[in-house]
């Protein structure tokens, strides 16, 4: 698995197709973005997944998402939790100025043994992995 040139040696559920390495399970960044003159409001944020090997562990507080929020023209940068659960967040507009990204990812709150899924593709089926703390999941 790669995120941006970062490679892993575990499987990580992406929702980029080519990156994913799960035959089924699905993970995605939803939300709607709305500019009011004044902010630039990301409305009904949340991650949406069909993983239930993701939700228990976001449940059991294993893992954590988050979003970030980065404009290269002002070197303004956010990030904040996120959840399945939506929510709204606002940013003042003079903060930003050309294009802004936004990207997510969910995280290892501590250290998990054993991690393995029956989802796996092919190349990790049957394996189980170690992910550390602070790594993508």
């Amino acid at each position: 698995m790669q995120i941006g040139k970062k490679g892993f040696p575990y499987p990580v559920l992406n929702n980029a197709k080519n990156f994913n390495c799960y035959v089924n399970d699905t993970y995605a960044l939803e939300l709607e973005e709305i500019e009011d003159g004044e902010n630039y409001i990301l409305k009904n944020v949340h991650i949406e997944t069909n993983s239930k090997l993701l939700k228990e562990l976001l449940n059991d507080n294993k893992c954590k998402a988050m979003i970030m929020i980065e404009c290269s023209s002002t070197l303004f940068k956010h990030s904040e939790e996120i959840s399945i659960e939506p929510k709204d967040i606002i940013i003042p507009i003079n903060k930003l100025s050309g294009r802004v990204e936004i990207s997510s990812i969910t995280y290892a709150t501590d250290t998990i043994t054993d991690f393995k899924s029956l989802d796996f593709i092919d190349d990790y089926s049957g394996y189980s992995f170690k992910i550390e703390k602070y790594c993508p999941i």
